[in-house]
């Protein structure tokens, strides 16, 4: 679900997929936190939904008027 995310504020700015390689890069590389992974996780959620809701409030997700 992450990876859709991802694909779609990459699509449209370079800097949101540079914050997600570098969230996805962390999460691997460190031992594992599961208070770490639920608000990673939840972060993520929220920000699917603030894209499903109101795509405006994301800066770099839609062309500039």
């Amino acid at each position: 679900m992450a990876a859709v995310r991802t694909m779609a504020l990459g699509v449209m700015s370079a800097g949101w997929m540079v914050v997600f390689a570098v969230l996805v890069t962390a999460q691997k590389l460190l031992p594992p936190r599961a208070a770490l992974d639920v608000l990673l996780s939840l972060a993520i959620v929220a920000l699917g939904v603030l894209i499903i809701v109101a795509p405006s409030l994301v800066p770099g997700l839609t062309p500039p008027m």
